[in-house]
C-alpha cells in the first residue's frame, strides 16, 4: 500500500491536486502508516473528513502559509480476512 500513496503524492506534487487513494488501513493506524512512507518530509498532518475518510496534506518551511506541496484524500478500506 504504500507504494500507491507514495505514487498518489508525487502525482499531487506533479498536478497541484488533491489525489484520492484507497488504503488497507484504518483511521486509526493510519498515521503509523503514513510515518513510514513519508520520510524526509518537513511537515504534513491529517484531518478525518468522513467516516473512514482522512485529508492528508505535506508542505515545508519554504512553503507559503496556507498552502500545501500535495495533498491525498486517503479512503481507509481495511481488507477483511476470511475465517
Amino acid at each position: 500500500m504504500s507504494n500507491e500513496i507514495q505514487t498518489a503524492i508525487e502525482n499531487s506534487i506533479k498536478t497541484g491536486q488533491r489525489v484520492s487513494v484507497d488504503a488497507d488501513c484504518t483511521v486509526d493506524n493510519l498515521w503509523a502508516l503514513l510515518e513510514s512512507i513519508i520520510v524526509g518530509q518537513d511537515f504534513w498532518d491529517t484531518r478525518e473528513i468522513e467516516d473512514s475518510k482522512v485529508y492528508v496534506w505535506g508542505w515545508t518551511s519554504d512553503t507559503p502559509e496556507d498552502t500545501q506541496i500535495w495533498r491525498l484524500t486517503v479512503q481507509c478500506q481495511p481488507k477483511q480476512v476470511e475465517a
